[in-house]
């Protein structure tokens, strides 16, 4: 935390050193009490600009320091503030692992009986094959419970 601090300082106390090599009297925009328009941008935003405070400064320098001033500070609040995977990363034990493994299983399962019955309903499957499908489903998912309960318990 402190290099960030440090870095963070560092840098702006480069942009405040090289903020008067960004200012340009030439670029004076107005000429004889009249506006000039440059190319591709309109009345109104040249004279907004002629009456700001910035109007000593280039305004394309000005928007490229803006530009990086934002995405340095969005930067550094994601360094910051971001989740970490490091921090955020949780490690299962077995006991874990095998109790999701379990109830992903009958999910699984569960979405096999209902695909099943459909296919029943539509008479794809004969009714036998389907009885023995599903009793053992259905086997197979009262062993996952109990152990699911066991492992709850």
């Amino acid at each position: 935390m402190r290099k960030m601090r440090t870095s963070i300082l560092l840098f702006f106390i480069i942009l405040l050193l090289a903020m008067p090599a960004f200012y340009s009297p030439a670029v004076n925009i107005q000429v004889k009490n009249e506006l000039s328009v440059p190319p591709f941008h309109s009345e109104t935003l040249v004279q907004l600009w002629s009456q700001s405070i910035f109007r000593t400064m280039n305004p394309h320098l000005l928007t490229a320091i803006f530009v990086i001033i934002l995405s340095g500070g969005g930067w550094l609040a994601h360094k910051a503030f971001g989740k970490r995977k490091n921090d955020m990363e949780w490690l299962l034990d077995e006991e874990e692992q095998r109790f999701l493994d379990l109830y992903r299983q009958s999910q699984i399962l569960l979405s096999s009986l209902m695909e099943l019955q459909v296919k029943a309903d539509q008479g794809l499957i004969d009714s036998v094959e389907f009885a023995q499908i599903k009793a053992s489903c259905i086997e197979k998912l009262v062993n996952m419970n109990l152990e699911l309960k066991q492992l709850v318990t």
